[in-house]
């Protein structure tokens, strides 16, 4: 047979696999698998709005539809001079009397009485619920459109295969919850295969997911996870100690800033009687270092607490737990343990799959997953504190600080103490907001490239 009709047969042979192939997806469109690329977002970032009402409540910016989280938050710290170039914006002016009515008690609906939370974990709106996908509203795309930028430039590239969407949760409530709400979401869509993005606090409603079956497990057929902090974080520890100081950074900057409307005072008293209020939340209390992270020797660093300059040694997860359980902030005022304390353990063990061999292993690990985290910017991995009374005050200069780190969660918790390198992306300088104020500078490309790369017809195309 000459070269030349050998090339005639393989052209017709290829025109005739192509009309079939093309034929039976027309034909048998119904069959085409449904698929679905979602994004989780951090803490605080989910948008929420009361049910009952239609209101938004978690975003005080109804009108400014072009809104950007970086107008609030840059490079790891609040947007001082975004945030007061939005108090000439009638919403915003409306918004700040609510906060500071009644004494700066606040109104009603004023949005931090909207989304405070009772000393046992459950909302005192219990109306405030996160906003669906198919709403037409901005804060389908979170908070002040936090994650527009990535659920956009996700889009454009795989929108015409995937269901490329935001999964808004309530970031107030119980991560396991949520982990059953994603499951629940993802077989009501019918979807038979899905690529989650988390960022944050997202993650550990992905590892929940994750870790509740097999059959979620089996529908991941890529996971990328932006900063989690899987094995807890010393942010949530310092917080609880040392919550009456929360905001004195924002206090200390209206001052500098010379007081404008004398808003330093104002914040400071909006923000003990309610948003105080806010931190009963779960999510707080599940983000504590966790036994998995101060028995760790991650790349030369060890994670520890000390009080009064001694080192407090934990030989198991139960004495970790004892100890945190001791603590005033894991009671109510009745002396009980506060619910999310009370759960804790099953909440820890949640985001892990028990092995035939009967070891534990982070559910993150048995996805095809890859870990990104900032690196660079200092953030605690041996935290100091002293004894006040009942109280222990952090002595942040004497805090042991790790550069690998966003800035807020550690490289050893982002990665869910995993150390193989292939699995790990580190961005030199990238603070723990980057991904949402930056997404397309320093995370969209690679991420592109790893999901293509996870894509069964990926490898077929490098080697031909």
């Amino acid at each position: 047979m000459t070269s030349k009709r050998k090339l005639i047969i393989s052209i017709f042979a290829l025109a005739i696999i192509i009309v079939i192939f093309f034929g039976s997806v027309t034909l048998c469109s119904y069959a085409i698998p449904k698929k679905a690329i979602i994004i989780l977002p951090g803490l605080f970032a989910s948008g929420l709005y009361n049910t009952e009402t239609g209101k938004m409540v978690w975003d005080p910016f109804d009108g400014l539809e072009e809104i950007a989280f970086s107008d609030l938050m840059q490079n790891g710290d609040i947007n001082l001079q975004g945030v007061l170039n939005l108090l000439g914006e009638e919403c915003v002016g409306k918004e700040l009397g609510r906060l500071m009515d009644n004494d700066n008690y606040g109104a009603s609906d004023s949005i931090f009485n909207n989304i405070a939370m009772n000393e046992d974990g459950t909302p005192k709106v219990p109306t405030v619920k996160p906003v669906p996908w198919n709403s037409e509203s901005r804060l389908r795309y979170g908070v002040v459109n936090a994650q527009k930028g990535m659920q956009e430039t996700l889009e454009a590239e795989y929108g015409s295969e995937y269901d490329v969407q935001v999964f808004n949760y309530d970031f107030r409530a119980d991560s396991r919850v949520n982990g059953r709400l994603l499951e629940e979401y993802i077989n009501a869509q019918g979807y038979s295969e899905v690529i989650l993005v988390s960022h944050s606090n997202g993650g550990e409603v992905a590892a929940t997911f994750l870790g509740r079956s097999q059959e979620n497990r089996n529908k991941v057929s890529k996971y990328i996870s932006y900063d989690s902090p899987y094995l807890g974080a010393f942010a949530a520890l310092g917080t609880l100690e040392n919550l009456d100081n929360m905001v004195e950074g924002v206090v200390q900057a209206l001052n500098d800033a010379g007081n404008p409307l004398g808003l330093a005072d104002d914040v400071q008293q909006i923000f003990d009687n309610q948003f105080k209020q806010v931190a009963n939340m779960w999510t707080v209390y599940q983000l504590l270092p966790s036994y998995d992270l101060l028995k760790l020797n991650y790349g030369g660093e060890s994670f520890k607490i000390f009080v009064d300059d001694v080192e407090q040694v934990f030989n198991s997860e139960q004495e970790l737990y004892e100890f945190y359980c001791s603590r005033p902030w894991a009671k109510m005022s009745n002396g009980e343990l506060r619910p999310p304390m009370v759960e804790w353990l099953d909440y820890i063990n949640s985001m892990k799959v028990t092995m035939p061999d009967g070891t534990k292993v982070h559910s993150t690990t048995l996805v095809d997953t890859t870990y990104f985290s900032g690196k660079g910017i200092n953030s605690v991995n041996q935290i100091y504190f002293k004894t006040q009374g009942d109280s222990f005050v952090e002595e942040k200069e004497k805090n042991v600080f790790s550069l690998d780190s966003d800035g807020t969660v550690l490289l050893a918790s982002a990665t869910a103490g995993v150390t193989d390198s292939s699995k790990i992306v580190s961005l030199e300088y990238a603070d723990h907001y980057a991904f949402v104020t930056a997404y397309d500078e320093i995370a969209a490309q690679k991420t592109i490239e790893l999901i293509n790369k996870s894509r069964p017809w990926y490898d077929l195309l490098w080697n031909f």
